[in-house]
Formats: C-alpha cells, sequence, structure tokens
C-alpha cells in the first residue's frame, strides 16, 4: 500500500467555492472525477516506480485544510518486498 498525502491543492476559485456546502461538494465531485479519470495513468506511474500492480485507488480531498490523500492498494506488500531488497 501506497498512501500519498498533499497539501494545499485546492485552486484559489475552489478555496472561493468550498465557502459554501453545495461548493464543497461540488468539489469533492469534480476531483473525484479527475482521479477516477486518471486511474490508468496514476496506475502505471506506480508500476513504473514500484514494479507492483494497483488493484484499488481511494482517494478524498478535504476542503477545509485543502489536503488530498491518495491511497494505492497493490498486489503484493511493498514494505515486505523493500525489506527483502536490503538483505
Amino acid at each position: 500500500m501506497i498512501v500519498v498525502r498533499e497539501r494545499g491543492v485546492l485552486t484559489p476559485a475552489e478555496i472561493h467555492l468550498a465557502a459554501t456546502s453545495d461548493g464543497k461538494e461540488l468539489i469533492k465531485q469534480f476531483r473525484a472525477c479527475l482521479v477516477e479519470n486518471s486511474r490508468m495513468l496514476l496506475a502505471s506511474m506506480i508500476r513504473e516506480t514500484t514494479g507492483r500492480e494497483t488493484v484499488a485507488l481511494h482517494s478524498d480531498v478535504c476542503t477545509s485544510s485543502g489536503e488530498r490523500v491518495l491511497v494505492f492498494c497493490l498486489d503484493d506488500n511493498l514494505e515486505v518486498l523493500l525489506e527483502r531488497g536490503k538483505k
């Protein structure tokens, strides 16, 4: 599993939009759509970097803090594989 935490991801327009509950929902929907439409590209980048396949991808954006989290679930335990490589 790979967890990516990004800070300051909201654009100035999104920050303004986040002032209302409808705006917050729009931002979340839009960001979810972006991740969904980029899923293959993101999985390819993870495969090129780690040699592992992405079996699931989860994401969320916090409109109050401007943070986004991406969780890549892989086909193997990357931490164990990296530890084996150190020995």
